[in-house]
């Protein structure tokens, strides 16, 4: 069961949590508890589409890490803020954030095998961060924006 009385109807069931499922925009819908404690749909990146825009943004890092600086961070960028856009949706900042981190050690993991050497320290790596800022994960679309003061659901 999905929905109000999840909670009771799992709790005679034995199981710990209700059931969640996968939906349409790559969204895991999970009911469960809000920051007011109450019980609401909360969204969040499906594990599978995560480990699949994880590994290819690792994959095109390992083949594009020879380009011009400049060229390769506007790739990246144009990447994150796609992800940003597609993914930021309400309940799901751990996941965008997550993304962020795996990406910049992707980055930094590929761009440091570019020789037989590791030249391209932490230091160094902080320095190419502030020459070419990459875009802060955000939320991009809140799905509980209040119109004059009632919550308006942006959902369907």
């Amino acid at each position: 069961r999905f929905g109000y009385g999840a909670e009771v109807d799992c709790k005679r069931a034995g199981l710990t949590k209700p059931a969640t499922f996968d939906f349409l925009c790559a969204c895991r819908h999970i009911w469960g508890r809000g920051k007011s404690g109450k019980y609401r749909l909360l969204r969040k990146t499906s594990p599978k589409k995560f480990r699949l825009r994880v590994k290819e943004i690792t994959q095109w890092a390992r083949q594009n890490r020879h380009q011009p600086e400049g060229m390769f961070v506007d790739s990246v960028r144009r990447k994150l803020r796609g992800h940003y856009q597609y993914y930021g949706v309400s309940d799901n900042w751990h996941g965008i954030s997550r993304y962020y981190s795996l990406v910049l050690n992707a980055i930094w993991k590929w761009r440091n095998r570019r020789s037989q050497k590791r030249t391209f320290t932490l230091e160094k790596f902080k320095a190419f961060l502030a020459r070419n800022p990459l875009p802060k994960p955000r939320i991009t679309v809140n799905l509980y924006a209040t119109v004059n003061g009632n919550l308006k659901s942006r959902m369907p």
